[in-house]
Formats: structure tokens, sequence, C-alpha cells
């Protein structure tokens, strides 16, 4: 197919026209560009203006094109000379375009420069423009065609033209040159290259505009001359020693194998490349030399000698090889160990005792004590104590200071101490002892208060009440404690001041009502010491006013009100029928009648009553199933009554101690006993309302209550008793010897069930479980025997209790007296059987409750 038949394959009909003639030039500098054809803005991308170019190629891989030739310059080929007829030159220009002359093109240097340089072997040609023209035929007709030439050139600047260059100037149609022979004979199919073209480029001419885009030569081919990236040296080479280097490493670490490390030092002893066998023998030879050898210590300016053996410690062999033989995986660590030690600590058994005992020993050779300046009375006679500088060794640092030298194997070892200086010198004490410690016990002071109240305050309290300490300029400063004041005054500060009354609480019926607070006054005892520092320097006779100020109850009126106290939330009464019991918990009573605990406060029954002495009126005593009398004791059937008063309310059991066997007296699974020294009652008010106990006690019986406010219905549902364990039997004589029916040992379990008050609703439930052990029958000789022990019942349904109401008061009923025994063995009381189970909530107050005591202070 010829260039100028461009019908596609198979299509009939008269050759394609030519193109016609371009129309005349306009005279505008700048002419539009046509829509779609030179819209490129790219200064290196040709701009296509001429309609009859519209539909050429263009390799995108040259870096510019379009810059103008010569009017008389060709298409150079490769071995002819240039081509005769160049109308256009790259793409052609539209006609309204203003054209770059020959003469300019050619006065321009770079454009000769540019066409020698860039037209080279190596070089990437494009085919810019070719003529819709027809080529000439093998007969030599010559048929016009458009130039076809691959020109690589700066544009024209816009200084030689005026305006940016265009693409593709065209020539003077009147300077066309004839097409060479050459030229002519490859259009007419001969075949040889067109000066420009690459082989691939030849189906362009013939081939349909619209498969230039699929026929783009730059569009799939290969980038031969570029390397891929991972075949580049700068990469190779980087990658190359980094694989050298994990080779070189993996290779170290299965040499090294399980063997200890290279050059690795244990406590000073060398273990690099020993075996584990090898290492344990090393260690169980010279390891324990080690150790049991003396070492010299410092701690401060004393030396010591120390045994690490005779302080407890010990070489352990299996985790110091352990420790030792573990390969280091760090590639730094395993680096440095061919050119350093590889140090690793020594694991150590520790026999704590033994070194707390050795750092002892070794304080009472370092401790020295400290000593202030000071001044001390021997009776009511001064002196100067002479100052002195303390030492005082840090065992627990010097525990760890031993401990470490062992594990690494150091020869320093250095006890840290602690160092105290003195500041009062011997000199100030002597100045402050002369100035003002003389005169201030030389006479007694007359202190004085309101009407004719006074009291004296001696010597001996005075010096009782001088303190002593240093000033920051190093001087012995000297004042009046007020706790030692007070002390001084005693019970005699009682002739100046009122003490105030707690507000408390009235049970009238089923109604309590609160007692006024009342402000009290007590002795400023601050304002007395500043006083006193200033009569101390006066001779006798010299006298003081005491100064007092208001002291606030405990309790205020308001803060009683808030405590929300209205209601009886629960009750319970306890029975006995010993004398001595009875006047021990009278006396319990007394002192707990009246106690408020406030929400979240925590009461102890023995710290609210205190050491049950003969002081306080009480005798020896024991309750049932108590054991043998004791001091103050019996008082469990209180302690009972107090935690069911606990337990009903609903409030927290801290700490309860069941009796160690059941007697009939007590619920079960509900009782509580308390000794002084050993046992204990103690709950705490979790509700948000205050707690008033309200005490009755009668020669029989006692009943505690509690005042507060109604947050929940509890009711007691009890288990049946399990692990059942029948007593043994005892022999006894004497006169002393008092038969038994024993109890049976059981376990059983009580739920507290906590209830909605109003709609009785279940909120929670608590389950505790108590275990008794069996009490044995006793028999005396010549005595009856006792009766045998029953088993226990079963369980009965559960019973529902309504809310206590508050205890009636009675008159007071007579002092109960102890009864004597006979010498003969009394008659076996019954036997005591454990109780049966039933559920309770709130166990009613007894019928004739005693009359309410007094209420002692609030605790």
């Amino acid at each position: 197919m010829t260039g100028s038949d461009r019908r596609s394959p198979g299509e009939d009909g008269p050759a394609r026209a030519e193109p016609a003639a371009a129309p005349p030039r306009s005279s505008d500098p700048s002419p539009e560009p046509r829509s779609g054809i030179d819209d490129q803005t790219d200064p290196f991308i040709p701009r296509v203006t001429d309609t009859a170019l519209s539909e050429c190629h263009t390799d995108p891989t040259l870096s510019r094109v379009g810059a103008a030739l010569p009017a008389d310059a060709g298409v150079q080929g490769v071995d002819g000379p240039p081509a005769a007829d160049s109308s256009r030159i790259g793409a052609g220009a539209s006609a309204a375009e203003q054209p770059v002359t020959a003469a300019a093109a050619s006065s321009d240097p770079r454009a000769s420069e540019h066409l020698s340089a860039d037209f080279e072997d190596t070089d990437v040609h494009a085919v810019v423009g070719l003529a819709p023209a027809a080529i000439a035929g093998a007969q030599g007709a010559a048929e016009t065609t458009n130039d076809i030439a691959a020109v690589r050139a700066e544009p024209a600047s816009e200084a030689t033209t005026g305006r940016p260059a265009d693409v593709g100037s065209a020539a003077p149609t009147d300077q066309r040159e004839p097409v060479p022979a050459e030229a002519s004979a490859w259009a007419a199919g001969g075949s040889g290259v067109p000066v420009g073209l690459h082989p691939h480029d030849l189906d362009l001419i013939d081939a349909d505009p619209a498969d230039a885009e699929q026929h783009d030569p730059t569009a799939s081919a290969p980038q031969d001359e570029q390397s891929a990236w991972w075949r580049r040296r700068r990469v190779l080479v980087p990658l190359g020693v980094l694989g050298l280097l994990l080779g070189l490493y993996a290779m170290d670490l299965l040499v090294a194998g399980n063997d200890v490390p290279r050059n690795t030092v244990v406590a000073g002893m060398h273990l690099g490349g020993l075996s584990r066998d090898q290492a344990v023998e090393v260690l169980q030879d010279q390891g324990q030399a080690v150790l049991a050898v003396p070492r010299s210590a410092t701690a401060g300016p004393v030396k010591l000698t120390v045994s690490p053996a005779e302080a407890g410690l010990a070489l352990d062999v299996p985790g110091t090889v352990e420790a030792a033989i573990a390969q280091p995986l760090h590639p730094f660590t395993r680096l440095m160990s061919l050119f350093a030690d590889r140090r690793v600590d020594a694991v150590l058994h520790v026999d704590q005792p033994a070194l707390d005992e050795a750092m002892t020993e070794y304080a009472d050779q370092v401790d020295v004590a400290f000593v202030e300046g000071s001044i001390r009375f021997e009776g009511t006679t001064p002196s100067v104590v002479v100052p002195s500088d303390g030492r005082q060794l840090d065992r627990a640092a010097a525990a760890r200071a031993l401990q470490a030298v062992v594990r690494t194997g150091s020869d320093e070892l250095v006890f840290p101490v602690r160092e105290q200086k003195t500041q009062v010198t011997v000199a100030e004490a002597e100045q402050t002892l002369e100035s003002f410690v003389v005169p201030a016990v030389s006479a007694p002071v007359l202190l004085t208060g309101s009407g004719e109240t006074e009291t004296e305050l001696t010597i001996e309290e005075i010096a009782a009440a001088l303190r002593f300490g240093p000033g920051d300029d190093g001087s012995l400063l000297a004042w009046v404690d007020e706790a030692g004041l007070n002390a001084g005054i005693g019970a005699d500060a009682a002739r100046f001041v009122t003490p105030p009354v707690d507000a408390s609480f009235d049970v009238s019926g089923a109604s309590v009502s609160v007692i006024p607070s009342v402000d009290g006054t007590a002795v400023d005892a601050a304002a007395l010491a500043q006083d006193l520092m200033r009569v101390l320097r006066l001779p006798a006779p010299r006298q003081s006013a005491v100064p007092v100020m208001i002291a606030q109850p405990a309790l205020s009126t308001d803060e009683a009100r808030a405590l929300n106290i209205a209601d009886a939330v629960s009750t319970f009464t306890s029975t006995y029928d010993d004398a001595a019991v009875a006047q021990n918990i009278k006396i319990v009573a007394e002192t707990v009648n009246g106690a408020v605990i406030r929400p979240g406060q925590t009461y102890s029954l023995n710290a609210g009553t205190g050491p049950r002495t003969a002081d306080q009126g009480y005798v020896p005593a024991a309750g049932p199933a108590e054991g043998a009398p004791a001091m103050g004791e019996g008082v469990s059937p209180f302690a009972t009554a107090m935690y069911n008063a606990v337990f009903f309310a609903g409030l927290e059991d801290v700490r309860h101690t069941p009796h160690p066997s059941y007697d009939d007296t007590y619920p079960a699974g509900r009782d509580a006993t308390v000794r002084y020294d050993s046992a204990d009652l103690v709950w705490r008010n979790d509700s948000t309302s205050g707690v008033f106990v309200q005490t009755r006690w009668q020669p029989t019986a006692v009943t505690v209550t509690f005042w507060s406010t109604v947050l929940f219905d509890i009711e007691a549902v009890n288990g049946s008793q399990s692990n059942l364990r029948e007593p043994a039997t005892e022999v006894g004589a004497g006169a002393g010897c008092r038969t038994s029916s024993g109890s049976t040992g059981f376990d059983i379990s009580v739920v507290r069930v906590f209830k909605q008050p109003v709609t009785g609703e279940v909120l929670r439930e608590e389950q505790l479980s108590t275990s008794y052990a069996p009490a044995p029958r006793v028999r005396c000789e010549g005595a009856p025997e006792p009766p045998a022990v029953t088993e226990p019942p079963p369980p009965e349904s559960p019973v529902v209790v309504d809310p206590p109401d508050p205890p009636a008061p009675i008159p007071p009923a007579p002092r109960p007296t102890q009864t004597s025994t006979s010498a003969g063995p009394p008659p076996p009381p019954p036997p005591t059987t454990p109780p049966t189970t039933s559920p309770t909530t709130n166990p009613p107050p007894t019928t004739d409750p005693p009359p309410t005591t007094d209420p002692p202070p609030t605790t």
C-alpha cells in the first residue's frame, strides 16, 4: 500500500484525494489553537496545529521535539544526502500561525548544534510528520509527499520570534526541492530505511491513524538497558554483608553448643568452655571454699572480718550452672566475649535468720549511740548532758552489699553506715541550764482560778513538764510540754473546769427522744504553758492564772438528731442462774448501757468494758460452757445477747467466738463467749443511721436492745444438726466432783435472711456455720449415774416474728447472793441436748425485764 492509497483492506473505490492546499497565513502572531489538537501546555511536547498533520505519530521518549530548521535543510539520512522536499519539519503548523523563516532558524546556533548532536545511532527517533500525499512508484512517478523526519532540537526562543516558538514551522512552498532518488526509491517500495526512521516505524506510515496507539513502540518496549533494583550493587553488597554476619552468628551458636560460653567468669572462677558436668565439679570444689574464706569489710572507721558462710550464705551450684551456661543471644554480647570476660553472678542460698543474726553482731561493733547536748533531771536536780556523735550500721543495706560481693566475686566490701552529728555543744547546754532551768525549778508555782479556786504546781511537776531540743542556730531550747503539764495538774484540773455533757437518748415506751448536750469548759493547756515560760524565770513566790476555754461535747444535740435513732430494731435476752455471773453481768450492763455507735464505727465489747478487775467490782466467775472460773469472766450470757441484737439488726459481725461445746441456755449457732485476754465480740455499724444500745439487767436475765432505723426484717433459718458426736464418759472423785450429763457434739448452719420491711422481698442471705465439740459425761464415785444424752430433734418449720416491742420498765429486782455447795456431790443436772432448730426473727424480750440503768458517757 502506498502513501497515496490509504484505503482499508478490502475497500474499493478511488484512492483518497490529497489534502487541499493550506489556506493563506494570517498575520495574527497569536493564532487560537485548534480544539482538541494543539491544547498541550507542556513546552517539551510539540503542538500540532496543521489539519493535514493531525494524524502524526510522536515518540514520547524524545525530550524535546519541534525546533525549526533552515529552509534548505532536508531530512538527513544515514548514508544519503538531505531530502530535497521539506515543506514542513517536525509537526506542521496551521495556516493561521506566523511562520518561522529559514533565515531565523538558521541564524540560531543552537539549532545547528542540536542537529549534529541529536542524530546519533543510539538515539530513539520518532516519526513526527507524515504527508498524506502519495509516494512515487517504481516507474519514477513522483507523488507529492509531506516530509518524514525525526528532528530533535531546541525550540525557537522568545527573544528571536517575539512569542513562544511554534512547533514545526512550515517552509515556503517555492523553496521545496525535488525528492531525492533514494527517498523516491524507498517510497516506491524499496528495501531501504528512510532517513531518521527505525525499522519498526515503517508500519506506522501505512497504518490507520486509529491504530497508532496500538502500534506505539514505546508503549510496551522493555527497558533492557536498566537493571532490576535487586540486581544493583548498592543493594547486593549490604545484603551480602548481612548474610555473612548472620551466618557467622549462627555458626558461633552451633559451635558453642551446650557448653559454658567462652570467657565466662562466675564469682572469680573461670568456667568458659567447660561442659555442664565440668562446671558443676569446679563450683563444688572451689565455690564452697570461696564462701568459707573470711573477708575484710569497712563500716565507717570500723574494720570488720566477715565470713559469708557464717552469715548464712551458700552457693547454689545447680542454679549457678544454669545461669552460667545460658548462651547470650545478643550479637554485641557475643562479639565482646571474644575480647573480654563475660561475668555472671553466682546464685546463692540465703539463710535469712542467720544473716540477720550476723548483721546484728556487726552492728554491735559499729553502732555508737547518738546523744544530743541537753539537760536531764535526777529528781529535781538538773545537769548537762554531754553531746556525742552517733553512728549506726544500715543492716539491710549491709546484708545486700555482702550478698552482692559474694555473687560477683569482688574483693571490696563496704558496709554503709548512717552518721548523726550533734548540734548542741556543751557550752550552749550550760548556758540554758544557768539562764532558765535552774530558776524554773527553784520554787513551785501557784495556779489560781475563778473565785478562790487554786492549786500548786510543785517543783517535781515542773521538772516533769520541761522539754529540751536543739535550735536552728545550735542553741538549746526549752519549753513546757502541754501533755506533761496536764499530767502534772492531773485531777486538780477539775477544780477549774466543768466537763461537757454529751447528747443522749431517753427511751419512753415505744419512742425515743434526744437529751440535749451541754457545753463545758477545759483548761487551755497551750496558753498556760506559754504563761509558765514567763513565770518560771521569776523568783518565788510566783503564781499563774489558769486560763479556760469552751469544751464541746463529743456528741452534740444536732449530731444526735442527725443519727435518725427512732425505733427498736432488735432485742435479745439471755438467762443465767449463778450469782457471781449475775454480779459481773450487772457491771457490764451498766458500762455498756447508753453507748452510741455512729455509722461506720466499730464496737468492741472488751474495749467498751475495759479490764474487768476487782477494782471495778468484778468477781471470779464462769458462765455456762466457759470452763474454770476467772476474774471478771462469766459474762458470756451478755455477749450472746449483744451478738443476737447485732444479728437481728442486720449489722456486720466482724468477729465473734462460739462456745467450745453446746449449752441449751444459748441458741444453737448464735452464741458468743468473751474473755478479756483471748476472745472478743466485735461488730460494725454498717448502716446509715446511728445505733443506741440499751441494756436491762435482772438477777437471772439480761436484755440488750438496739435503737436505730429499721432497714431490714431479719429471719434466722436453722439447718439440721450434722456430724453428731457422742460424748465420752469421765469418772471423778472427791468433794469437787460434779456429775454432768455432757452434751453431744454436732455441726449446724444458720442462714440470716435479709428482707425488705414492707414487701417482704428477700434481699440477700448470709450463712453461718458452727461446730460444737462433745462435752464429756462426768460420773462421780458414789453418785448416781448421769442420764443418757438424748439425740437432737429434727429441725422445725420456719417461724417469722414481727420486730420486737420495746421492753417496759419494772421495779428493780433484789441482788442475788452467792450460793454455797454441799460437801457431798450434788445431784446430776438434767442432760443437755442439742436444741430443736427453728428459724426465728427478732425474738421478743422477756416479760419481766429489769429497769434501765443510768446511761454512762458515750463511748
